[in-house]
């Protein structure tokens, strides 16, 4: 299981910039982005070096920031491995995912369910990664 930050920002270029400025300045290294945006907020997803560090960070700088546990999954590349990965843990709430890293033979995902040990015994029992946090920031 993987900590994930999650920060609320306006969606005005300088938040960003004043965002990775800050974590930059205080030796936080992002690993990860996910960036969805709306006319007056974004919501960025970061898996980082230093996640309880980043938070309290970010906090201290006007953010709004929470923790959240996710995983993150290693599954072969190739058509339909992807479907495969989701039949595993269908029953397990996925809230969303994305793409944290495809430079290796896997294709590593970062996926957000309800209930993450439930969908860590099915996956390791479907014989899928489920990466630790040594695995993820030497991805990168």
């Amino acid at each position: 299981m993987i900590k994930q930050i999650s920060v609320f920002l306006e969606n005005r270029s300088s938040r960003l910039v004043a965002l990775t400025d800050v974590l930059t300045a205080n030796g936080v290294h992002i690993v990860s982005v996910s960036l969805s945006d709306s006319t007056e907020y974004a919501l960025l997803r970061m898996i980082v070096s230093h996640p309880d560090k980043a938070a309290q960070i970010l906090k201290d700088n006007g953010f709004s920031v929470s923790v959240n546990n996710v995983l993150v999954v290693g599954m072969p590349k190739g058509q339909g491995s992807l479907n495969e990965m989701m039949q595993v843990i269908s029953d397990c709430d996925i809230e969303y995912i994305y793409t944290l890293s495809a430079k290796h033979e896997n294709v590593y995902m970062v996926v957000k369910v309800a209930d993450v040990y439930s969908a860590i015994a099915m996956l390791e029992r479907a014989n899928y990664i489920v990466a630790t946090d040594e695995v993820v920031f030497s991805m990168n």
